[in-house]
């Protein structure tokens, strides 16, 4: 009797795991779903907000003559808000919107570009006057090293000639063949 109890009560655990991970894994699919479809509708929002800012940039320049700029700020917590994840708040920013007359934006970038070109010209300049040092150097190098410098390298070919002669030294100990110690020299073609 005791044995079926434990029986049931283990293949009673076994079943309620089994439904329990079924149940889980269910669920898990469900929420990605969601979570899935959450997240595409929240990229559709930015979407339109994004085309409806650029439409508005467009109308403003073209239709009424004012630049429309904008730069992201970190958002800053309100007292009468409360955030619900505050761990994440410090990702989170929002827009702060620049209108000015397109006159002044003109004028600004003109200057702009005067000042760069003027630095883009300093550079150049920069340069070539340090390509010149680098040439004057290698110049002053190469005359200093000139003297060094073997002239026998110009030659077209290599030839051997009578002045790259070997001598050859009498062997240390006599022998029938070399008896009288004479210097023998041969030119080595």
């Amino acid at each position: 009797m005791k044995v079926n109890i434990c029986e049931a009560l283990l293949r009673r655990s076994v079943e309620n795991h089994i439904l329990t991970y079924r149940h889980n894994h269910r669920e898990d699919e469900m929420l990605q779903e969601k979570f899935a479809l959450y997240q595409r509708q929240i990229r559709l929002v930015d979407h339109n907000i994004h085309m409806a800012e650029r439409r508005f940039e467009q109308h403003a320049k073209i239709d009424l003559g004012f630049v429309v700029t904008y730069k992201h700020k970190p958002l800053e917590p309100s007292k009468n808000h409360r955030f619900y994840y505050a761990s994440t708040n410090k990702n989170w920013t929002t827009k702060e919107y620049n209108v000015e007359p397109l006159e002044n934006v003109l004028q600004h970038k003109n200057l702009y570009e005067f000042a760069f070109e003027r630095r883009s010209r300093q550079y150049i300049d920069e340069l070539r006057q340090k390509f010149r040092s680098q040439k004057h150097r290698k110049d002053r190098f190469m005359r200093k090293t000139q003297s060094l410098i073997r002239d026998d390298l110009d030659r077209p070919n290599d030839w051997p000639l009578p002045e790259h002669a070997r001598l050859h030294l009498p062997a240390i100990h006599p022998t029938k063949f070399n008896s009288k110690f004479k210097l023998q020299f041969s030119l080595d073609y």
